[in-house]
């Protein structure tokens, strides 16, 4: 059903429709502008007043000039966590530094563990007898015995092998010189085995000094250490039952700032 439109307007009516400013364009251009968007350019372009913040969009503006605003109150915390993040680093380099010595004085024994194997040949084996070591027949040993010749003579040894080896098989060794009934097929695993403990050692002395270093140039990281250094302290590492584990450190330091602030 069509409503019918009103047949004439009072004339008041028709009065206040004329007082209703245009929006055209040409109007805008001549009267001055909409008076909404002047306001809001006179607000963005306004000069600050003195000691007044600089007004920042966002969240992270807000958020940066909460911490401009509380600076005061932050400050001593931030020196506070520098200064414990700074020792806590040093202990850490002593004591990476004591370990990491003890692990290259291991590499050090065993790379020399076979240092008078110097002696290298080809040993052939025969005799063999090999046999399942579990159960489940999956790793098997055999039992054989080397035979080689040094300096014309002929050596026969019993040998234990961690894999299958057949008969007539040869094989590299070590030998001690001094006694060339002293052989081992290891001599390479054990001297890199020794040599990558060493190396595992320097680069964790390297590693614990150079960022006690770097806290020591740079306060950030110093109280970025220390956070985690008294976050570790009163947060205690739980697991749940699913193995969920819930993070200390960083995050319950920044739960406790935020309540304050609050």
């Amino acid at each position: 059903m069509n409503k019918k439109a009103p047949k004439t307007l009072k004339a008041k009516q028709l009065k206040q429709l004329k007082r209703v400013p245009k929006t055209s364009a040409k109007y805008t251009r001549r009267k001055g502008g909409a008076p909404d968007i002047l306001q809001a350019y006179n607000t963005i372009n306004a000069p600050q007043q003195p000691g007044q913040p600089p007004a920042q969009a966002g969240v992270l503006g807000t958020a940066l000039n909460d911490l401009k605003n509380n600076k005061e109150m932050f400050q001593p915390v931030y020196d506070t966590a520098s200064s414990i993040g700074l020792l806590y680093n040093f202990g850490v380099a002593i004591m990476t530094s004591i370990f990491a010595g003890l692990f290259i004085y291991g590499g050090v024994l065993t790379k020399n563990y076979y240092s008078e194997y110097t002696g290298k040949t080809k040993a052939k084996i025969s005799n063999v007898s090999c046999y399942y070591t579990d159960n489940k027949k999956k790793d098997k040993r055999c039992d054989a015995t080397l035979e080689y010749d040094i300096a014309g003579k002929n050596y026969k040894n019993n040998y234990i092998s961690n894999g299958v080896v057949n008969t007539n098989q040869t094989i590299d060794i070590n030998y001690d010189p001094k006694n060339p009934n002293n052989f081992t097929t290891i001599y390479n695993v054990v001297y890199y085995l020794g040599w990558g403990i060493i190396v595992f050692g320097i680069c964790a002395i390297l590693f614990a000094w150079g960022w006690f270093i770097l806290s020591w140039i740079f306060k950030p990281i110093a109280a970025l250490s220390g956070a985690v250094a008294v976050g570790d302290v009163l947060t205690p590492n739980t697991y749940g039952n699913a193995g969920n584990y819930s993070s200390p450190g960083v995050e319950a330091i920044g739960n406790h700032i935020s309540t304050e602030i609050r």
